[in-house]
């Protein structure tokens, strides 16, 4: 298989089908997802609080927000 591209003009079926095709049997360890996932939000958490303690200056990004921007 090429190359695929990212992403798929409106109607564009022949890139749609290898982005299906492409993504068929893939699989995702999830086993401990959802674990993982609480214990990288607390680690998050601990240093947004530890930068506003140190009165560190800092910019909240949304990455949705920022790449909606983009387009």
């Amino acid at each position: 298989m090429g190359k695929i591209n990212a992403h798929c003009q409106k109607n564009d079926e022949d890139c749609i089908q290898q982005q299906l095709k492409g993504g068929t049997g893939i699989i995702l360890p999830t086993r401990n997802l959802v674990e993982e996932l609480k214990k990288l939000d607390d680690m998050e958490n601990r240093v947004d609080d530890l930068l506003k303690e140190l009165d560190v200056p800092t910019i909240k990004v949304s990455f949705e927000k920022l790449l909606l921007s983009v387009r």
